[in-house]
């Protein structure tokens, strides 16, 4: 398979059996942008002169996207298409990606949650790291622990505090107040489809730059936040039933919201 097939493999492994209109599974008031920009690496076609012996064995590269992304999470829902202006975000109510309608606030898909399904399925237990600052000034870290039933083994899961590290603040801890944060943490992306036969895991540094502001009462006002993660080329990785891929990559986020973020107040 070549390089454009392994994109081509994707998007076609997304064309979807039933049509059926999305609903509105929830809705969410805290929310940032998300894109992202993975690149798999893999071999082409071995090139042979048998008169001289000499044989090339060399490596492509092709950019998987929220182009791409799309229709793959279209098709784990059973629809062919998305409404117009649907897109990819990051819930921080939920602590996952989620694909929202035009507005941004009605959410159409789960990408982490919306397979559960009794006893049946894959369970997956995930650990989320998130900061919790505030206006009190104290810094500590809370483990949430999802268990998810995947009935069909598909999910994508973004944790931006998977491993937290060192990070610079500056508190102003008086009501009024305000609080700015720049955070080096280890991040963690794992995109992951038994049908489709893809399996994605990767792990790199996350840049993130929060604010916060809350009034004489301490109650939130608004915050600000953009998280950047850069994956270096880890191997071993599947997409679309080709094994033994290489991927890296970036994924990020921004937004802004009134009041705290739920993931860190």
């Amino acid at each position: 398979m070549n390089v454009k097939s392994i994109v081509a493999a994707i998007v076609l492994s997304t064309l979807a059996i039933a049509v059926k209109a999305q609903s509105i599974e929830g809705t969410t008031t805290n929310f940032s942008t998300f894109n992202a920009s993975l690149i798999i690496v893999t071999n082409t076609p071995v090139q042979a002169n048998n008169n001289t012996n000499i044989f090339l064995n060399s490596v492509a590269r092709v950019k998987v996207t929220n182009k791409q992304l799309m229709p793959l999470f279209a098709n784990w829902m059973g629809i062919t298409n998305w409404p117009a202006g649907a897109h990819l975000a990051f819930d921080w109510q939920s602590y996952q990606v989620v694909v929202v309608d035009q507005t941004g606030t009605n959410v159409l898909m789960y990408c982490l949650d919306d397979f559960k399904s009794g006893i049946d399925g894959i369970t997956t237990n995930i650990v989320v790291h998130t900061h919790k600052h505030g206006h009190s000034g104290v810094i500590t870290v809370t483990n949430i622990t999802y268990v998810t039933n995947f009935s069909d083994g598909q999910f994508l899961q973004v944790d931006w505090f998977h491993a937290p590290g060192a990070s610079a603040e500056s508190l102003n801890a008086a009501n009024p107040g305000s609080d700015k944060i720049q955070g080096y943490d280890g991040s963690f992306f794992r995109l992951h489809d038994n049908a489709g036969n893809i399996s994605v895991t990767c792990q790199g540094a996350n840049l993130q730059k929060f604010s916060q502001t809350w009034d004489a009462n301490g109650n939130g006002i608004m915050w600000k936040d953009s998280e950047s993660s850069k994956f270096n080329s880890y191997g071993g990785q599947l997409v679309s039933g080709l094994p033994n891929l290489t991927v890296g990559g970036t994924v990020t986020s921004s937004g802004s919201g009134k009041g705290y973020n739920p993931a860190m107040q």
